[in-house]
């Protein structure tokens, strides 16, 4: 009787855990797409969000993520910058197709730029943001004013032979 009561009472548990992940991942959903626009550019679709006023900072994030990074720039906002956070080629609302390579994605950055007027930006390279911050400031210096590395990656991944399958 005891067991079964246990056994009720995790049964019951996990039923209810299970629900608070469902309606927390819904409401997440639903906060990305309220906060979230999408604009036409030339490559094609770019989902971004924009916060700020004052000097712009483009963030090419890392991954998993997205425009949605855009939260974890608010003292940027706060100190007087306009936080520009698009969702990468293959991320959140940007098809993969508006740029799969590092420099197809470098090329939707500035398409992103011309879509929304913006004649210059410093761009911030977080994690594996870091090699499309890297191109950019490598093949469009005339369109940066800074670059930022925030534990961006900047060599590229050689798996080692011996512990690769």
């Amino acid at each position: 009787m005891k067991r079964n009561l246990i056994g009720a009472a995790l049964a019951a548990a996990a039923v209810w855990s299970g629900w608070q992940f469902i309606c927390w991942r819904q409401n997440r959903a639903a906060n990305l797409k309220a906060k979230g626009t999408v604009v036409e550019t030339a490559v094609g679709p770019i989902e971004y969000a924009m916060e700020g006023a004052g000097p712009v900072l483009l963030v090419s994030h890392g991954g998993p993520g997205g425009y949605d990074q855009i939260e974890m720039m608010a003292d940027l906002v706060a100190a007087g910058f306009t936080v520009l956070a698009p969702s990468r080629p293959g991320y959140l609302g940007t098809p993969l197709s508006a740029g799969a390579t590092i420099s197809q994605q470098a090329d939707a950055m500035i398409a992103l730029l011309e879509a929304l007027s913006i004649e210059q930006a410093a761009v911030i390279g977080v994690s594996a943001g870091g090699p499309v911050a890297l191109d950019l400031a490598l093949r469009y210096p005339e369109r940066l004013w800074g670059l930022v590395m925030q534990s961006g990656v900047a060599l590229p991944y050689q798996p080692n032979a011996e512990t690769a399958d």
